[in-house]
């Protein structure tokens, strides 16, 4: 697979790229939406989601950094909050407050520092008829 089109005007970027080739169902523990990415010499990873809610409450999605292609380690981006003492470090992840259908596109950093990731969805509350990702495309960008 090709890294996309380099756009010298506006920095490298990937053409989006398929994340999964059927619709994904929302379980109540985080599981892989697709595969790895390959994110080697890019600074952030996107991902363009259409989620059908059905019955599912609290959809969250998450990426983890994996240090080698097909380990087994995952490593949870982090979230830093600063206080006037302390930095505060917690895993992070996306929660939509609308449990509707809907588009949504997100992006995270990866600080041309992490050379794989994952991303990764749940539920809060897996409804009789549970949520599910119907289509997913990623890109990576300078």
């Amino acid at each position: 697979m090709g890294r996309g089109n380099p756009n010298t005007d506006f920095g490298r970027y990937l053409t989006p790229m398929p994340l999964i080739s059927a619709p994904q169902a929302f379980t109540s523990g985080w599981v892989n939406l697709g595969n790895e990415i390959n994110c080697t010499g890019y600074n952030r990873v996107g991902a363009f989601l259409k989620v059908l809610a059905n019955n599912s409450n609290g959809m969250r999605f998450r990426v983890m950094a994996l240090h080698t292609s097909g380990s087994a380690d995952l490593f949870p981006l982090p979230i830093r909050v600063t206080t006037s003492t302390e930095v505060i470090v917690s895993p992070e992840y996306v929660e939509l407050a609308n449990n509707a259908d809907q588009n949504i596109a997100l992006s995270w950093d990866v600080s041309n520092l992490i050379p794989y990731v994952v991303i990764q969805i749940e539920a809060g509350t897996v409804g009789v008829t549970a949520g599910t990702v119907a289509d997913a495309h990623y890109s990576i960008g300078y």
